[in-house]
């Protein structure tokens, strides 16, 4: 019984350790988004860093499945314009173009998400 007892618990604190570790890593890069392009099989985000003025772009699958693609990666609702309110391929939202996101990366360096990072004004 007291060996079980010592395994259970050093899973658990092995657990947690990784988990400390995997928050440790992951980052992000506050950028301004600049446009997007749209292609079959896929989005690309560009972006502007922030801090160094630095260019950035993020690929995003617009398929429900992409094998060549190790992840989803979440974007917020609006970065595309209305597909209704135009003709041809969507581009970058211009209500859109100039605010802040958060890129965000695993502990892998890969993205993982776009976060929007304006603050909402208060009515």
């Amino acid at each position: 019984m007291k060996k079980i007892f010592l395994i259970a618990a050093f899973i658990i604190l092995s657990l947690n350790v990784l988990l400390a570790q995997k928050k440790e890593k992951t980052k992000s890069v506050e950028v301004t988004y600049e446009s997007a392009t749209f292609y079959v099989g896929q989005v690309v985000y560009f972006f502007k860093r922030v801090d160094n003025k630095e260019e950035l772009s993020v690929g995003v699958t617009n398929k429900p499945f992409d094998a060549e693609m190790k992840k989803k990666i979440k974007v917020p609702k609006g970065m595309l314009e209305d597909t209704k309110d135009i003709e041809g391929l969507p581009g970058a939202n211009p209500a859109m173009v100039g605010k802040k996101f958060l890129i965000v990366y695993d502990n892998e360096g890969d993205v993982v998400r776009i976060v929007h990072n304006e603050k909402k004004k208060k009515k």
